[in-house]
């Protein structure tokens, strides 16, 4: 059975995001990701799978504020969804976008290695013999 966003698992997408979360374009695979979804104007946190969900804006714009917090700390990684069938996993991560006000999100296969990831301190047997941590 072939699942919404399982067919582009090994491809990077980017979502433009308006302030209020709400999609202003899609680039790299993201379209495969929601297949026959209109991405542009959707509020992001409806293409997620979360343990409480609403289509009430204001229940909207809390999950949007949550993801927000969470995904500028760090990567968060989510399920796809479209409608109430569930899709492949990504890591997702937040930044500031192009224009002021917009943020852009990064999306990954799920545990795919990435430039997502937070760089890790190289110690005691993670550091390889001879090299020194930098200054």
């Amino acid at each position: 059975m072939a699942f919404p966003g399982s067919a582009s698992s090994a491809a990077p997408s980017a979502l433009l995001l308006a302030a209020d979360g709400r999609v202003l374009a899609g680039a790299g695979s993201a379209a495969a990701l929601w297949p026959g979804v209109a991405l542009v104007g959707r509020p992001v946190a409806e293409l997620f799978r979360f343990e409480l969900e609403a289509d009430d804006p204001a229940f909207l714009a809390a999950q949007w504020e949550a993801l927000q917090a969470a995904a500028t700390a760090g990567v968060v990684r989510l399920a796809t969804r479209v409608g109430h069938t569930l899709g492949g996993e990504v890591d997702f991560s937040l930044s500031a976008g192009p224009a002021s006000g917009t943020w852009l999100a990064l999306l990954l296969p799920a545990g795919a290695p990435s430039a997502l990831a937070p760089a890790t301190e190289q110690t005691g047997a993670n550091r390889t013999a001879g090299a020194e941590p930098f200054a």
